[in-house]
């Protein structure tokens, strides 16, 4: 589903959209023309699914050469093996959590209180674990093809959560700021606090003052509503959330 031009929803699950496995986050592809990429990988159950929605969009998946991973957590990082396999591009993924996805310890993915009857994931979940080519540092930028993205590291929601920031030229829209926010903050500002290991509400609260005066207008994060224009007022929301004594809201 185009969003705008050179950026597709390709994957989005029972959170989101519907349109791949329940399992899936919403999976994003920046088209930048004779190089694309994907971000985030999704839950690994269906990932044929994601890549058949992409050709469906007109979109040749020999040219995705890149498969940005936001965070270890299994409904955006479990289906980055698949897609080793199945497309000739190379894994990058933060550098704190590099260890988690190669080894798929349970523990550091969240999936021992994740995983379970009645729980985010069923009881014969499994996460196929999955080398990782590129290790991604705080403001590293990549080309894709016409376009440039960069890493923001905001920790908190996981060890070493990464946003990915770009920019486009929307034929109808104009020049838009897009950030991926992935799970870090969501539409209205809502957050994703975790009670399991790697989720730390101190390192949010200083991780996500690297939102700070982007003056991001497309805002698409990991789950739920995305927004075309008025991102950076759903970033502020949460940004003077944490100024409270309170927890901020969270979507999950």
């Amino acid at each position: 589903m185009k969003i705008l031009d050179g950026v597709h929803l390709i994957g989005s699950g029972n959170t989101g959209l519907g349109i791949s496995n329940d399992y899936d986050c919403h999976i994003y592809l920046l088209d930048g023309g004779n190089e694309m990429a994907i971000i985030d990988a999704g839950g690994g159950r269906e990932t044929g699914r994601i890549l058949e929605n992409a050709k469906n969009d007109g979109i040749d998946i020999k040219k995705i050469t890149r498969v940005f991973l936001s965070h270890s957590h299994s409904d955006h990082a479990a289906g980055a093996k698949n897609m080793l396999d199945l497309l000739d591009a190379e894994i990058l993924a933060p550098s704190g959590e590099t260890k988690i996805i190669e080894t798929a310890d349970e523990k550091a993915l969240g999936l021992d209180v994740a995983r379970g009857e009645g729980r985010f994931y069923p009881p014969d979940y499994i996460f196929p674990p999955c080398p990782v080519d590129v290790k991604l540092e705080h403001e590293d930028r990549f080309q894709i093809g016409e376009y440039e993205i960069q890493a923001i590291s905001v920790p908190g929601h996981t060890l070493d959560t990464m946003c990915f920031y770009t920019e486009v030229d929307d034929e109808h829209y104009g020049k838009k700021r897009v950030l991926f926010s992935s799970d870090v903050v969501f539409f209205q500002g809502l957050i994703s606090l975790l009670n399991c290991q790697g989720s730390s509400l101190s390192a949010y609260r200083e991780g996500i003052k690297n939102l700070r005066g982007l003056n991001i207008d497309t805002l698409l994060p990991g789950h739920f509503t995305f927004c075309i224009n008025g991102g950076q007022a759903q970033i502020d929301q949460a940004l003077a959330a944490f100024k409270e004594m309170s927890v901020p809201p969270c979507a999950f």
